[in-house]
């Protein structure tokens, strides 16, 4: 067999190591790396942690005002509805006439509704 050439001997590519400067370099800028994203993802995770606690405070203080709201609207409701029961018991006592009596309480039950329905829009524009 014949001996290979030495022209056609594949060269090698040697391969070097970083020096130890080198390597310094690239740990401390994996480092820098690694603090400033950490840091980061401190950072947003106190701020989601306090828009947590603000979507908290908003959501308490609304059904708070949302509870008094209704508390204070049905409470008008059933004034108003009494005063309107009180006014249609004491019409129907006047009145001799029976189609005259269903007159009047379907008067008195329009402006039950009418009430009602103002009471609501004026409740929604002060909140």
């Amino acid at each position: 067999m014949e001996q290979p050439n030495s022209s056609s001997k594949s060269k090698k590519v040697r391969r070097t190591s970083p020096s130890p400067d080198e390597h310094q370099d690239i740990n401390a800028s994996v480092n820098e790396q690694q603090h400033a994203e950490d840091s980061w993802k401190s950072q947003l995770a106190e701020r989601v942690e306090e828009l947590n606690n603000r979507y908290d405070a908003v959501t308490q203080t609304l059904q708070g005002e949302l509870s008094d709201l209704f508390i204070a609207f049905f409470a008008k409701l059933a004034e108003l509805h009494s005063q309107n029961i009180q006014g249609v018991c004491d019409s129907i006592a006047e009145v001799e006439n029976v189609e005259q009596a269903g007159q009047m309480i379907e008067g008195d039950l329009n402006n039950v509704k009418n009430v009602t329905s103002s009471l609501a829009a004026s409740l929604l524009t002060e909140s």
